[in-house]
């Protein structure tokens, strides 16, 4: 497992952002329904951990907008699975920081404890 510098932030029970090593990459880790309610041939619907990068600007960060959160990867079993592979991601984004540090604006926006409950999420 990957050592991250940054701690959690809890938006709700299953729904967390994390900040990269780097300082360059925000992310959120949510707990995700996956199954044939979503189209997959399983047996039955199961959680499973996903994986979402913010791609827009900080200073206007909004964890409701899903149209600013490009899904990255899925199907993980563990949060701690879905974190390390967030740590290790080699994919550079560029960032719009509008002045705002991404800690600050993670920090800001835990201020207000929004409550997120997209479609398919849980």
């Amino acid at each position: 497992m990957t050592e991250r510098k940054y701690a959690l932030t809890r938006i709700e029970a299953g729904d967390y952002l994390l900040l990269s090593n780097d300082g360059k990459k925000l992310w959120r880790v949510k707990k995700i329904i996956e199954g044939p309610s979503s189209g997959l041939d399983w047996p039955s619907d199961r959680e499973v951990w996903g994986l979402w990068e913010w791609t827009g600007d900080l200073d206007k960060l909004d964890i409701e907008d899903w149209n600013l959160w490009n899904f990255y990867e899925g199907m993980h079993e563990t949060r701690h699975s879905a974190i390390d592979s967030a740590l290790k991601s080699k994919q550079p984004q560029p960032r719009r920081t509008g002045g705002k540090t991404l800690q600050e604006a993670i920090m800001s926006m835990a201020a207000g404890k929004p409550t997120v409950t997209p479609s398919g999420c849980k």
